[in-house]
C-alpha cells in the first residue's frame, strides 16, 4: 500500500551572473506573467495582508502568491520559456525569479504550498543556473523536464514525463534521480524516496498531468489542460481531493507563508464563497524609471468598473507636479469588495536642455494579440510626435498616449516614433509581433446573482467576457473594456416589479454565448414603487344612514402591489389588506361615527385621507304620546262657544324611540298633520317634542310623523272627538 505524501514543491530558476562575477552584483528580475486563467484566481503580494482578484497579462513579481479556487487555474509563463500550470485549489509561491543581465544564468525558486503544478521547465543554459521545487518534505531539482508534482494529504508524488529530476528529502543528504515514467513519493516527515512507474498514455509533449495519485488519494484523472475549457468543471473527485490537500495544508508549517496556506485551505473548503469581481488597475502611459521633461504629468489610468484610484492620495486625480530629479509615484485602486492593489513609479523629471523622446509602451520586440498597438511615452513640451507619419496628441506636460490600429494579420510589424521641435528631431523605432488569438468565447455575470431581490432603480449588470467581444444586456449594448471587463445599467420603473429577466449575450466573430439571470424587482422598493395607491368609501359624504357598513376599495397600478386600508374609527383602529382593486366591507357602529381611512401600498405610499362623521340608524322609530293620556280623546258637554272667541285647543306632549338612546340629534322633526295643517312641534332635544292643536266640534283626526337623518319615518294616529 503506497501512503499518500505531502510535499510543498519550491521551483526555483536561479540565472547566474557570467563567469567570475557573482550572481547578486549583476542579476535582475525574470518577467513571470500570468499566461492564461480560468475562474477565480487572485495573487498576494510578499507585504500585503488581503489577496486580489488576477487578471491575464499580469506580472508576478518575486515574493508574491499565486492561488486558484474550486473549478480555477492559471498558467505562469517565465521569461525563459518555461510554463507553470496550477492547478485548482492550488498555492505556489514565486519566492524569487532572477535572471543574469547578459541573460545566460538564472535563479528561480517557486514554492509549491498545496494543490497540482504541472511544469515545462526549458533546458537550462549551463551548470551556474538552477530550477527547484521544494516541499517541507522534498526539494526536486531540475535540469530541463516535463514534470507534475500533486501536494497530498499525507506528502507529495513527483511525476516524471520527459527528463530527470533530483529529488532529495527535507532534512535528508543523498538526492535520488527521478527519470522518464517514474514517480517519486516522500511521505509527510520521511527521509525516504520511494519510486515507482506509472504508465503515460499520453504523447510525451507539452503538460501531462498523473492519471493517478498515490494510494490512499482520490484518483484525479485529467489528461491536458484543457480538461477545464472542455468540462467547464474538474470532477467532483478532484475537488474532493483538493478539499482534503487544501484541508492538510493548513496545518502545514514552513510551506510559503504559512497565512497563505491557510488562506488557500479556507477557500477551498468553503467552495461556495461568493464571488466578486476582479479589481483591475493599469497606467497605460508610464513605465518604471521613465525620464520626463515636464514637471507637469497627467497619467492615463484604467481601472476596473465601479472601482475608485488615487494618485499620491490624491483620490480621482491623475495630474501630477514633479520636482527636478527622481520623484515617486504611487497609483492605488480599491473597490467596494475590499480590494485593493497598488503600482509604484520611479519618475525621474530633468528640465529638458534640447528634445528628449521617452517610450514607455510598445517594448521593443513585444507580442500583442489586439489588434491595436499602444504607443505611449514623453517628450519635450511643445514637441510633436508623429507614429508611422501620423501625427498624434501631446498634452501640455509633453506625454501621448495613442493606440495604432493594424491589420487584423499575424505579422510583425514596424513602428517609427519622430518626436520634432524648431530645427530638431528624434526618432525611435520598435518592432511589434501581432499573434492573433482565438479563444472560445466566455461569458460570466459577477453581480446581480440569480435570485437576487433588486430594490435600487438603477440596475447595474457587471460581468467578464472575452476581450474584443461585444455585449448586449436585454438587446441594449453594454461598455465593454479591452479586458473584457463589461457593466451596462438598466433603469427600473413599476412596470418590472416582480419577476424581472436579463438577456446578456456575448459576441465575438462568429461565436456567440447568452445567459439569463432572473431577478425580482421588489415591490416595497419605494425608489421604484412611486404610485400612490387610491382610495374610495362607498357611503361617505352622507350624515346618516341604514346601511350599517362602509365598501372599501383601493386601486394601485404598481403590479403585484398589495395595499393595506387603515379605518380609525370613534377611537379605534382596524386595518385590511387588500389587492389592487379589491373590496372590503367595514361594520359601522349604531349611532355615531367618526372615522379617518387612509391606504397605503408595500412601498409606503400613502393615498388620500377620506374623514368625515355619519349616523348609523337602524330604526325603527317608535311614537309614545305621553299626553293627553288617551288615544282617542272623546270630550262631552263643551258649552257653546262666544262669538269671536278662539277655537279649543290641545297640548301634545310626544317621546320618540330609536333603540339607541344615544344620539337624539339625530331625529329630523316631529309633526301633526291634520285639520287641514301641519303642526311642527318643539324639540326638547332629549327624544321629547312638545306643541298645541287646535280642535273643533266633532272629529277631529291628527296623525304624528316622526323621521330621523336616516330617513326612517314613522307614523302614529290621535283621534280627538268633541261632543
Amino acid at each position: 500500500m503506497i501512503i499518500q505524501c505531502r510535499i510543498a514543491v519550491q521551483l526555483a530558476i536561479f540565472l547566474l551572473a557570467l563567469a567570475g562575477s557573482s550572481f547578486g552584483q549583476a542579476n535582475q528580475n525574470e518577467s513571470v506573467r500570468i499566461k492564461t486563467m480560468l475562474g477565480q484566481v487572485e495573487v498576494r503580494s510578499g507585504t500585503a495582508a488581503k489577496w486580489q482578484g488576477a487578471r491575464v497579462g499580469q506580472p508576478v513579481k518575486s515574493g508574491m502568491d499565486v492561488r486558484t479556487l474550486i473549478e480555477s487555474d492559471a498558467e505562469l509563463a517565465f521569461q525563459t520559456g518555461t510554463v507553470i500550470k496550477v492547478g485548482e485549489n492550488s498555492l505556489v509561491t514565486i519566492d524569487k525569479a532572477f535572471i543574469s543581465k547578459a541573460g545566460d544564468v538564472g535563479n528561480t525558486n517557486v514554492k509549491v504550498g498545496t494543490g497540482q503544478v504541472w511544469a515545462n521547465v526549458k533546458k537550462l543554459a549551463n551548470a551556474q543556473s538552477k530550477f527547484e521545487f521544494e516541499t517541507p518534505t522534498a526539494t526536486a531539482s531540475i535540469r530541463g523536464t516535463q514534470l507534475g508534482i500533486t501536494v497530498g494529504k499525507s506528502g507529495t508524488a513527483i511525476d516524471v514525463y520527459k527528463g530527470r529530476v533530483d529529488v532529495r528529502p527535507t532534512g535528508a543528504n543523498r538526492t535520488i534521480s527521478v527519470t522518464n515514467r517514474q514517480r517519486a513519493i516522500v511521505e509527510y516527515g520521511s527521509k525516504e524516496v520511494k519510486l515507482q512507474s506509472f504508465d503515460d498514455k499520453t504523447a510525451t509533449e507539452g503538460f501531462k498531468p498523473p492519471e493517478e495519485q498515490f494510494a490512499g488519494d482520490t484518483t484525479i484523472n485529467r489528461d491536458s489542460t484543457a480538461a477545464h475549457a472542455d468540462t467547464g468543471k474538474a470532477p467532483a473527485d478532484t475537488a474532493k481531493a483538493h478539499a482534503d490537500s487544501s484541508k492538510q495544508a493548513a496545518d502545514t508549517a514552513g510551506v510559503g507563508r504559512s497565512g497563505a496556506a491557510a488562506d488557500t485551505a479556507k477557500s477551498a473548503a468553503a467552495g461556495t464563497e461568493a464571488k466578486t469581481p476582479p479589481l483591475f488597475l493599469n497606467v497605460t502611459n508610464m513605465i518604471d524609471n521613465m525620464e520626463v521633461a515636464a514637471s507637469e504629468i497627467e497619467l492615463d489610468v484604467e481601472v476596473s468598473d465601479g472601482a475608485k484610484f488615487s494618485v499620491n492620495g490624491r483620490e480621482g486625480q491623475a495630474r501630477v507636479t514633479l520636482i527636478s530629479g527622481p520623484n515617486t509615484i504611487t497609483v492605488r485602486a480599491w473597490d467596494n469588495f475590499n480590494h485593493s492593489m497598488e503600482k509604484t513609479f520611479n519618475i525621474i523629471y530633468k528640465v529638458p536642455k534640447g528634445l528628449v523622446l521617452t517610450i514607455a509602451s510598445p517594448q521593443d520586440g513585444m507580442q500583442i494579440s489586439d489588434p491595436m498597438i499602444p504607443v505611449a511615452g514623453s517628450t519635450t513640451p511643445g514637441a510633436k510626435v508623429t507614429v508611422n507619419g501620423a501625427q498624434v496628441p501631446v498634452d501640455a506636460g509633453g506625454m501621448f498616449n495613442y493606440r495604432m490600429p493594424i491589420p487584423d494579420e499575424a505579422q510583425d510589424y514596424q513602428i517609427s516614433i519622430v518626436a520634432v521641435l524648431r530645427d530638431e528631431n528624434m526618432n525611435q523605432d520598435r518592432t511589434v509581433t501581432y499573434v492573433r488569438k482565438k479563444e472560445p468565447l466566455t461569458l460570466t455575470i459577477t453581480s446581480p446573482l440569480d435570485g437576487s431581490i433588486i430594490r435600487q432603480k438603477a440596475l447595474r449588470v457587471n460581468g467578464k467576457t472575452s476581450g474584443g467581444a461585444a455585449v448586449t444586456v436585454n438587446s441594449r449594448p453594454a461598455v465593454v473594456s479591452t479586458s473584457g471587463i463589461f457593466s451596462s445599467e438598466i433603469q427600473l420603473s413599476e412596470r418590472d416589479i416582480g419577476d424581472y429577466a436579463l438577456e446578456i449575450a456575448a459576441t465575438s466573430g462568429d461565436q456567440d454565448m447568452d445567459r439569463t439571470i432572473r431577478v425580482t424587482v421588489d415591490v416595497a422598493s419605494p425608489e421604484i414603487n412611486i404610485s400612490a395607491p387610491e382610495l374610495s368609501v362607498q357611503g361617505h359624504g352622507v350624515p346618516a344612514t341604514r346601511n350599517g357598513s362602509f365598501i372599501l376599495q383601493a386601486i394601485d397600478r404598481t403590479p403585484d402591489d398589495q395595499v393595506t386600508v387603515t379605518v380609525e374609527n370613534n377611537g379605534s383602529k382596524d386595518e385590511y389588506a387588500l389587492e389592487s382593486g379589491g373590496r372590503e366591507t367595514y361594520s359601522l357602529e349604531e349611532g355615531m361615527n367618526r372615522y379617518t381611512i387612509r391606504a397605503r401600498d408595500k412601498a409606503g405610499n400613502q393615498s388620500n385621507a377620506i374623514s368625515g362623521q355619519i349616523y348609523y340608524l337602524p330604526g325603527p322609530l317608535v311614537i309614545d304620546i305621553i299626553e293627553p293620556t288617551d288615544n282617542s280623546i272623546d270630550i262631552q258637554d263643551l258649552p257653546p262657544l262666544p262669538k269671536n272667541a278662539s277655537s279649543p285647543s290641545l297640548h301634545v306632549h310626544i317621546e320618540i324611540s330609536d333603540g339607541i338612546h344615544s344620539v337624539p340629534e339625530s331625529i329630523k322633526y316631529c309633526k301633526i298633520i291634520g285639520n287641514g295643517g301641519e303642526v311642527l312641534l318643539r324639540d326638547n332635544k332629549d327624544y321629547t317634542f312638545d306643541g298645541t292643536l287646535t280642535l273643533g266640534r266633532g272629529s277631529n283626526a291628527f296623525t304624528i310623523q316622526v323621521e330621523d337623518l336616516a330617513g326612517n319615518i314613522q307614523t302614529k294616529r290621535l283621534d280627538v272627538t268633541i261632543r
